[in-house]
This record gives C-alpha cells, structure tokens and sequence, in this order.
C-alpha cells in the first residue's frame, strides 16, 4: 500500500467539484477558459501527487467518496493538455469489495464469441403515468444498431417493449442493453424504476414498470454485462458510509459484474452515437 497526503483542504475539493460540475452540466459548446482551469486544477490535487506510481499501461480502478462520486474523473485535465481519460483507463467500483468480487465473477464467465443481446429501446410509455418524461426517438435507434454487432439478438422497441416480454428474456441475457427512460425515487432508492412500455389491458402502474428491488431479486446467472443508456442511471444518492446508490449498485448486487451508467441527463443523440461505437 501507498498512502499519498493532498496539501488542500476537504472545503476546497468540494468546492471545486462543485464549481466544476456545474460548468460542465451547462453544455457549453466551447470549454470555457475557467472550466479548464478547474479541470486542471482538481487533476493537480487528486492524481498528480501520485502519478509515479501508475502505470498507464493497466486498468486503473477508482473509489471515491463524498462529492468525488459525481465528479466524472475522464474529464479532468493534466498540466499537458491531456484528459485523464487518453492518460489512463479507468473504472470505478462502490468499495474495494465489491471491485474483487465482480472481477472474481467476471473471470469466471467461458470465453463466448456468439454473446446474446437483449437491446431494449424507448418503451412506449403511457405519457398520462409519467407526465414529466419525454419520448426518446434516438433511443429506439440505438438499441437496434447496437445489437447489430451481436450474432444473437433480441431487439425490443417501443410498443414490443413491454415487461412481459423484457421478462422473458433478462434472466437469460450474456448482455443488457437499455435506452429508456429511468426514475429515480430519492427517498428510497430500491423503488426507483426502468419505465417500460403500456402494455395493453394493464391497468396497474406495477407492471408497467421494472423497479431497483425487483431486479435486486433476479438470478443473474450468464449476465456479464448491464448497459444503461438512461439518465441517472449511476448516481441516485450519495450516503456517507455508503457512497454511491443506482440502477448500477443493483445490478451489481444482483451479481452482474460489469455495469455501465450515467452520472446525469444526457444528450439523447449524442448517447446514441457514443452507444454504438461502445459496442461496435
């Protein structure tokens, strides 16, 4: 173990965090002058003092805490002009627990070049249940182009995406892909919810809808991997103790090894295109 001791302050990592997420979030076309400098300045604090000791020909996984669970770490600066992101390749994990056990999962899957795809896109929702969500067009387009690059598939979109029929295939899924809408109950986290198509003659908002404690539920058996193309996906909460809760601790928990999240809303044409070269 190597311990390495920042000379700043906790008030002004956080405060620069701060400063820094709500610059980024603006989407600003051009990165504002200050926005760099804050970029620079957070990598100067967090990774600089320990540089030395990293090698950038491995995967680097990250732990954070308190506010460093929102900061997207790929973003920051170096002194030379480089994201962190084209220095390292980097992960994150909840806790150095969980990060040994998804690993110890992960190598234990069969090598399997036919994987199958369960590609879910923009679940034609009752707009009168979710007043506040919009639809998401580039979203069925994305689940069907992604699962283009996989010998079996199935694509479910729009009305097909009901949760009769994302049940019968999730359990048995290699890979989950979902573009769609997700709610987030902050208050309690396991009711927070992947909003799926309004199945015909369904009157119950339960089954219209597939919620953080019924997944936690699930038997993921042949899973290796979760793609959530939604908002929020990542972070719902952050409790001291904790640290970070979501859609992704769930499946998680639920014993997928590889889970991949948003940290905020985002651009749902702009999602499509980084989707589609992920998987490409």
């Amino acid at each position: 173990f190597k311990a390495f001791e920042v000379g700043v302050s906790l008030a002004e990592i956080e405060n620069n965090v701060s400063l820094y997420l709500d610059s980024i979030t603006r989407r600003n076309e051009n990165l504002p002058q200050e926005e760099m400098d804050l970029a620079v300045k957070i990598y100067q604090h967090l990774f600089q003092p320990l540089e030395t000791s990293l090698d950038p020909n491995k995967k680097i996984c990250l732990i954070p805490d308190k506010i460093l669970f929102q900061l997207p770490f790929a973003s920051l600066i170096a002194p030379d002009e480089q994201f962190l992101l084209q220095k390292y390749k980097i992960i994150y994990a909840p806790s150095l627990n969980i990060f040994l056990i998804c690993t110890k999962k992960a190598g234990s899957f069969t090598p399997n070049k036919t994987e199958n795809i369960l590609s879910i896109g923009n679940p034609a929702f009752n707009q009168q249940d979710f007043a506040d969500l919009q639809k998401l067009p580039n979203a069925a387009t994305e689940a069907e182009r992604v699962a283009d690059f996989y010998e079996r598939k199935t694509v479910l979109l729009e009305k097909s995406a009901s949760k009769k029929n994302v049940n019968a295939y999730f359990e048995k899924s290699d890979i989950i892909h979902f573009a769609g809408p997700y709610v987030v109950d902050e208050y309690s986290p396991l009711l927070s919810k992947m909003i799926l198509a309004d199945d015909a003659g369904i009157t119950d908002i339960k089954d219209k809808v597939l919620m953080n404690h019924e997944i936690f539920e699930r038997k993921f058996v042949n899973t290796k991997l979760v793609v959530l193309a939604a908002c929020q996906t990542g972070v719902e909460g952050i409790f001291n103790g904790e640290g970070m809760t979501g859609a992704s601790r769930v499946f998680l928990a639920a014993g997928i090894p590889s889970v991949i999240a948003s940290q905020w809303s985002v651009d749902s044409e702009a999602t499509t295109q980084l989707m589609i070269a992920f998987h490409k």
